[in-house]
């Protein structure tokens, strides 16, 4: 596997069908050279579980989460860094 050209960050908290759409939208796209990086902010719905199949499914997604909630920012940021991609949005 080479490394990817971008890593994409996506936060969710209690978002099961959003997070479906969202994902889905991004291993859609025609360029294949991009991590996704799915971080749960504590979510107490099926996220997690919806995000470990997504998992299993793509070896480009990746997941983390957070026991509990500490907002988008903290989420977003704390995961940016996990990026391995040339470009992390």
């Amino acid at each position: 596997m080479e490394f990817p050209k971008f890593s994409i960050v996506i936060p969710t908290y209690n978002r099961e069908e959003c997070v479906r759409r969202a994902i889905d939208s991004v291993l859609r796209q025609d360029f294949e050279s991009f991590e996704l990086i799915v971080v749960d902010d504590g979510s107490t719905d099926r996220s997690r579980e919806v995000l470990q199949e997504y998992v299993r499914k793509d070896y480009r997604v990746r997941f983390f989460s957070h026991e509990k909630n500490r907002g988008v920012c903290p989420a977003r940021n704390r995961q940016s860094a996990r990026g391995v991609g040339d470009f992390v949005r």
